[in-house]
């Protein structure tokens, strides 16, 4: 078991305003799915939520009230349910390359996933954007059906719990790519209709995924920039943050930026939840994994819970939906 709690500056407020910190992690994502469970199994529901890739899509569906439907998606996954009809021989293809791409260092990762992205996002001689699902990553067909069809916007929006998510845009012209920045949104500056895309854009796990294109602007996945978002959690007031990490953050000066923005605040709690190393990769999408993900998961967050409102009223904390 793996739950740690740090305290920056003291604790000063009886009243604690709580955040569930989602970060990303591909496939890993099944634990998160098992904490989220355990804390609606007693009663708590946070002010905040904030998510990078799959930890937003974990994040919004809690908010939303479908983690059932979550949990069964956890206990099928295939590879197949998130890219559709996809060759399998392809996939085995792209599965070697990448191994060999996890046994880099982070800062070599980061400058191969660079250089994948100054190819794919040159124009081709009809002036479009290349397609990236032809040359390294997959059109997320059956990930965008979920979406679609399972995610309730409105419902999202509706919610008193506060969302944001973290997203990567990617900066280009004509000769490819010029540069990467991190997009910090909350619910209610994702423009109307366009919630379920910014989810998807949150989680374009690359190489794997194919970049996602929102009115005429490209993004990557949110882990490139942010996998772990303290930040927006910590600017709109939570002083408790429960952080469900699942991968750490490929950059070293991504983990150094959150590591000064913790030592400067004040009056902050953070306990970690930490997915163990047994379940798989992040692009391991294999349910017998799911499911030991799932499980470790759901087991850690009811220790946790059991823990925790020992030192908050959790009478504060239920039925934000």
């Amino acid at each position: 078991m793996s739950i740690t709690t740090k305290i920056y500056g003291g604790l000063k407020n009886e009243q604690r305003r709580t955040a569930f910190v989602l970060s990303g992690g591909g496939a890993r994502g099944s634990y998160q799915g098992g904490v989220l469970k355990a804390a609606i199994e007693y009663g708590f529901f946070p002010e905040i939520i904030t998510g990078t890739s799959i930890g937003a899509m974990n994040g919004a569906a809690f908010i939303q009230g479908i983690t059932d439907y979550m949990e069964d998606l956890w206990h099928n996954i295939s590879f197949e349910m998130l890219f559709g009809n996809v060759q399998h021989k392809n996939h085995e293809n792209l599965r070697k390359s990448d191994n060999k791409i996890d046994d880099l260092g982070p800062v070599t990762k980061f400058m191969l996933q660079w250089m994948w992205l100054q190819h794919c996002s040159k124009k081709d001689k009809n002036g479009r954007l290349r397609a990236l699902g032809k040359s390294i990553g997959y059109p997320i067909e059956g990930l965008n059906q979920i979406v679609r069809e399972k995610f309730d916007e409105k419902k999202i929006r509706e919610s008193n719990i506060e969302f944001a998510l973290n997203s990567t845009k990617v900066f280009h012209h004509g000769k490819g790519l010029t540069g990467l920045q991190r997009e910090i949104l909350t619910k209610e500056e994702i423009p109307e209709g366009l919630l379920g895309e910014f989810l998807l854009a949150s989680s374009t796990f690359f190489p794997l995924f194919e970049l996602k294109e929102i009115n005429k602007h490209l993004y990557v996945d949110g882990g490139i920039s942010n996998n772990i978002p303290y930040e927006p959690a910590i600017a709109k007031g939570a002083n408790d943050l429960i952080v469900v990490q699942i991968d750490g953050e490929l950059l070293p000066q991504n983990a150094f930026r959150n590591y000064r923005l913790l030592s400067k605040s004040n009056d902050l709690r953070v306990m970690t939840l930490k997915a163990p190393s047994n379940i798989g990769s992040i692009k391991c999408f294999k349910s017998e994994l799911t499911q030991i993900g799932f499980k470790a998961g759901y087991e850690e967050g009811c220790h946790f819970f059991d823990e925790y409102r020992k030192m908050v009223n959790f009478e504060d904390k239920t039925r934000r939906l």
